[in-house]
């Protein structure tokens, strides 16, 4: 018998999740962040909070976040301005 989990399991390397945001959207994009979630291994939530921190900060600062690099690794000059 399999139990379905509302959680992955996995703990989030940023800490506890504590703040939460609701979001109105169609049945439709509803049903196809649910398709994209299950594609993926994840809940829901873990699905959308991906895909946000993906958006906001980048793929190559969540993967430093998540190795324990610092957003802007001395030397790194992609981030100063002219």
């Amino acid at each position: 018998m399999e139990t379905n989990l509302s959680r992955s399991g996995r703990s989030n390397p940023s800490g506890k999740m504590d703040v939460r945001i609701d979001v109105p959207m169609t049945e439709e994009l509803h049903d196809e962040v649910l398709f994209m979630s299950k594609l993926h291994g994840m809940t829901k939530a873990e699905y959308i909070r991906y895909t946000l921190e993906r958006v906001i900060f980048g793929e190559l600062s969540i993967a430093r976040h998540r190795a324990g690099i610092p957003p802007y690794a001395q030397g790194d000059q992609s981030r100063i301005k002219d």
